[in-house]
């Protein structure tokens, strides 16, 4: 997909060569995306731009941070990858209710079958993620718990007395929001958390590296009947929208 001189680290980053092939990497990563419905045909063009502006903007700290532990094109799709699951974590709310105006508009063009296709593509993930959730067994309170914590969501009263059981009340006044903290004092909270309820003398590092392997086994989890192709990113997506729907769910 990528020229010799490319792949061989002699990158011309404002070249149109260059700027041509992450043109046309970004339209075939956006497109999986719309196959799988996750982003709505109408906005394909308009996110593959977003993601290549994006790309362009960022090329010196993209470029910075490739350390040739993989090609360079697979560096390149992981790095869109994540771009497209930022734009869909920030415009699906919109897309939605843009679906809502269309359909109280009958003689517009969009299709309502597409969309409630998609919207049970949707619903049929979040089910996927809840039952992977499951497999985790006698470690699912924790792992659902941190996930939400790591993402920035709100856990519920339930997540954190599953977890914490007569620990709960300590434990919600030690995992307050970290939206504003950085990942390190956010792992050394998760850390306090551990050790309040196992007993545990741990550090932040050692959560991180346990978190991170929770999320590997989930994704492949996920991933593995080749009918999904989920990152840590979309994983964050499924977390917000489980956690949503616990919240509009009700008891």
């Amino acid at each position: 997909m990528f020229s010799k001189n490319t792949l061989s680290g002699n990158i011309q980053l404002d070249s149109d060569e260059f700027i041509q092939q992450i043109s046309h990497t970004a339209e075939i990563v956006v497109r999986k995306y719309v196959t799988r419905k996750a982003v709505p045909a109408r906005e394909q063009e308009d996110v593959a731009m977003i993601v290549l502006e994006k790309f362009i903007r960022q090329k010196e700290k993209i470029m910075g941070a490739f350390q040739g532990k993989s090609s360079f094109n697979t560096y390149c799709v992981a790095v869109l990858n994540r771009m497209v699951c930022e734009v869909i974590r920030k415009e699906n709310r919109h897309w939605y209710s843009v679906v809502e105006n269309e359909q109280s508009h009958p003689k517009e063009t969009f299709s309502l079958d597409y969309e409630t296709e998609k919207s049970l593509v949707l619903k049929n993930e979040i089910i996927r993620y809840e039952q992977a959730l499951l497999f985790f067994n006698g470690t699912a309170a924790k792992v659902t718990l941190f996930l939400k914590y790591y993402f920035g969501l709100l856990p519920t009263a339930e997540d954190y007395q599953l977890y914490g059981s007569i620990h709960s009340q300590q434990l919600r006044q030690i995992l307050t929001t970290h939206q504003k903290m950085a990942k390190g004092d956010a792992f050394e909270r998760m850390a306090q958390a551990v050790n309040l309820v196992e007993g545990k003398d741990v550090k932040g590092d050692a959560v991180r590296m346990w978190l991170n392997k929770q999320m590997e086994i989930l994704l492949a989890r996920l991933n593995s009947s080749g009918g999904s192709l989920h990152t840590s990113e979309s994983l964050g997506i499924l977390c917000e929208m489980s956690a949503m729907n616990q919240q509009t769910t009700p008891n």
